[in-house]
């Protein structure tokens, strides 16, 4: 019961004011290193707890990009998307 009450809430106020913060180019950065550090991981040439943190950063760098949402730019205020779409 508990489930079928939150998750419509968590749906309708918290995921749909999420708007995105990354222009283009830092979204595709963000996919090339993660493809790489990733890479680098399962292919052995990092190991340990610097392959662990590579795994970790480039998940984490996959999200940002599936999202458009940086939370560190979010914290900056840097808001690269609404002054890109200012400009044209």
């Amino acid at each position: 019961m508990l489930i079928q009450v939150a998750v419509p809430v968590l749906c309708t106020t918290k995921f749909q004011h999420v708007k995105t913060n990354m222009i283009n180019s830092d979204r595709i950065t963000r996919l090339l290193l993660a493809i790489v550090f990733v890479a680098l991981y399962f292919t052995n040439l990092v190991s340990g707890v610097p392959g662990l943190a590579l795994l970790i950063t480039g998940n984490i760098f996959f999200l940002n990009n599936f999202t458009g949402f940086c939370p560190v730019y979010w914290m900056l205020g840097f808001k690269g998307s609404t002054e890109q779409n200012e400009l044209q």
